[in-house]
């Protein structure tokens, strides 16, 4: 695990996309919970801390993709933790719907990674909307940042000036907006983004990529123009 704060890790080695810990000892929530595969690295690394798929109350899903919620059924199967998610997202990550993409090209190319990357539906427990403040000890405040997925969601602590920015905002070899193949809308996506830039913001953990450990806001405003 790597240590973003006192209370919060990042999960090391995952295939594909980030995982984040939230740890105030008697609660500990999921930012995201990876693809399937890298579910014994989660196991493996909360052992490591001297705790169990079992500890974890909440799990927060940034969207639907399978990177991101394709642990999500079996660790709530396992911990009976509360599952939290944008209400526009829900139905696609319960099943129910699926996302639908201008580009035809996109969506048949999704429809691929879906069936190579599947994950099981599960229940939303909690729907969220922009701005609210989440009812777990963290007190995370919601972005609704869609473009990427319709119901993308950010999440940030202000007392930490930690910004989770789920999709919407990677660090590979260098910080960069989600743009093309893998988004909705790719104008709305950054019009999104444009709200961080009104955050007091120290740390960024990204979806895909190294977390930003100092300056985070600096970085976004020389990446947004702000």
């Amino acid at each position: 695990m790597t240590r973003i704060d006192e209370h919060v890790f990042q999960f090391d080695g995952l295939r594909i996309g980030q995982v984040y810990l939230v740890d105030e000892g008697d609660r500990n929530t999921l930012i995201d919970t990876g693809i399937p595969v890298d579910f014994k690295k989660l196991q493996s690394q909360l052992s490591g801390m001297g705790k169990s798929i079992n500890d974890i109350d909440y799990i927060v899903l940034t969207h639907c993709h399978s990177d991101h919620c394709g642990n999500a059924a079996r660790i709530k199967e396992m911990s009976h933790a509360t599952i939290i998610a944008h209400e526009t997202e829900a139905a696609f990550i319960a099943g129910r719907d699926h996302i639908r993409y201008r580009k035809r090209g996109r969506s048949l190319l999704w429809s691929v990674i879906n069936l190579l990357f599947r994950s099981r539906p599960v229940h939303v427990d909690n729907v969220v909307h922009d701005g609210d403040k989440l009812d777990i000890p963290c007190k995370l405040e919601v972005l609704h940042t869609p473009g990427h997925t319709p119901g993308s969601i950010a999440l940030y602590h202000a007392d930490k000036k930690i910004l989770f920015t789920g999709d919407s905002i990677w660090n590979h070899k260098t910080l960069k907006v989600a743009q093309g193949f893998y988004n909705t809308d790719d104008e709305e996506m950054m019009e999104s983004v444009k709200k961080y830039l009104d955050l007091d913001i120290e740390k960024i953990c990204v979806g895909h990529g190294r977390s930003i450990l100092e300056n985070g806001g600096e970085q976004l405003k020389t990446l947004l123009g702000g």
